[in-house]
């Protein structure tokens, strides 16, 4: 077959803007070979100018003598074939999904159902990583909860949400925090080449009982310098029914055990006296309590990246949680 092609007005200008603008370089090659064949060069001359061998040149004439401009647009079809079968595939991909393994064992699994692995392991792996399967670490996943539970639980405060943002009653959620002297290392803007520090300094904490109160998104808060005590829970949550002023008021808990340690006397005591009912949340629930936000915006976002000292860290908390809902706040609505 002769070399030399003929092409058309339409088709060299689309040949010449494949050869400078497509985003393949292997279809830039080819586009730029034709254009060279048409002008009259030799196919010993294109391949010098081009990098590709002599044969390559002539399969271009014979895909562009026989599919026209659309040969030129598909991918590689040479090469070796692939040394697993696909059923062998299937079977790799079914084992490497079904539990954690080393190729090892997964190549073993290959082999007592396909026989002798008709290649090494290297091999093995980018097959695997073809079909989408990586090479990673392992994780501990959480706890399953309940999720009829947690969905039941999540409507019925989106009901007292909607009551709460009228006026008609109180709805605060209760946690407990643990605040470190050092801040959490994390990113954050500085000079090229010189990264922020502090010194680290995590034998000095404070606990934190704090209530977010929905209906007026305020907080209200005390440290503790010790351990939480099932004593400090209760004073606190005694606190937060006298600021009610006898409006109903729903008191939102995670299933901590000292949550769970509060007599059941106390708790009708506060509903009595104070018209207060405790509302506990599904287990590994932590996105239904909304105070768990605050104290992750107050812990990587609002407080300073400087290390508090024993002296310095009452005034710092008491400045980073005082300024909640005048220097910043969480819009829940």
């Amino acid at each position: 077959m002769k070399s030399k092609i003929v092409l058309s007005e339409p088709e060299r200008i689309t040949l010449q803007q494949l050869a400078l603008n497509h985003p393949h370089r292997d279809v830039r090659t080819r586009g730029t070979g034709l254009l060279m064949l048409a002008r009259g060069l030799k196919p010993h001359q294109i391949a010098v100018e081009t990098g590709c061998s002599v044969r390559v040149i002539y399969n271009w004439v014979h895909t562009w003598h026989d599919f026209g401009m659309t040969g030129l647009l598909g991918g590689h079809a040479g090469g070796r074939y692939p040394a697993m079968t696909s059923e062998m595939i299937t079977t790799a991909v079914e084992i490497a999904c079904s539990e954690s393994l080393t190729l090892a064992r997964i190549a073993q699994g290959v082999e007592e159902k396909h026989g002798p692995l008709p290649c090494t392991l290297e091999t093995l792996a980018k097959t695997l990583k073809k079909q989408g399967i990586t090479y990673k670490r392992v994780s501990l996943s959480l706890k399953k909860r309940d999720e009829t539970e947690f969905a039941e639980k999540s409507a019925l405060l989106d009901k007292i949400k909607t009551g709460a943002q009228s006026g008609r009653y109180r709805l605060v959620y209760f946690d407990e925090a643990d605040f470190a002297a050092s801040p959490l290392v994390q990113y954050g803007w500085s000079p090229r080449g010189k990264s922020h520090e502090t010194e680290p300094q995590n034998h000095c904490r404070r606990s934190v009982l704090g209530a977010l109160n929905y209906t007026d998104n305020s907080l209200f808060y005390q440290t503790v310098s010790g351990h939480i005590t099932r004593a400090n829970v209760i004073d606190f949550l005694a606190q937060v029914a006298k600021q009610g002023d006898h409006c109903l008021t729903f008191l939102v808990l995670d299933n901590a055990r000292i949550h769970h340690g509060i007599e059941t006397k106390i708790k009708v005591e506060w509903l009595r006296e104070h018209n207060m009912f405790s509302l506990y949340l599904p287990a590994y629930s932590p996105e239904l309590n909304l105070i768990e936000i605050v104290w992750k915006q107050a812990k990587y976002h609002w407080r300073r990246f400087i290390t508090w000292t024993k002296e310095t860290m009452e005034e710092e908390l008491n400045t980073l949680l005082g300024g909640y809902g005048n220097k910043f706040a969480i819009n829940f609505s």
